[in-house]
């Protein structure tokens, strides 16, 4: 049986997306969540294939949740700050 994917919850209650200031702590915050997710051994120090999946883990993970919230602002902060994820 294949194991269910860590998630976690980022309420956006107060969130306007709309404003600039709120939508850079937002993605502040799911850049931080997207990293404590895929960064499932816990340690700073990874072997190099880890590190490298805990980096393709959060590009995907980052890069998807931009993309299901459909919000302008927040699309255009990740593109000029988010990891490159080919589509």
């Amino acid at each position: 049986t294949a194991l269910a994917a860590p998630s976690v919850h980022v309420s956006l209650k107060g969130v306007d997306l709309n404003k600039p200031a709120d939508v850079e702590t937002l993605y502040a915050e799911l850049s931080r969540r997207a990293r404590e997710v895929c960064n499932s051994s816990g340690h700073e120090v990874f072997a190099s294939d880890e590190a490298e999946r805990v980096d393709m883990c959060y590009g995907q993970t980052l890069t998807s949740v931009v993309r299901q919230a459909n919000a302008p602002l927040l699309t255009a902060l990740h593109a000029q700050r988010g990891p490159m994820i080919p589509d």
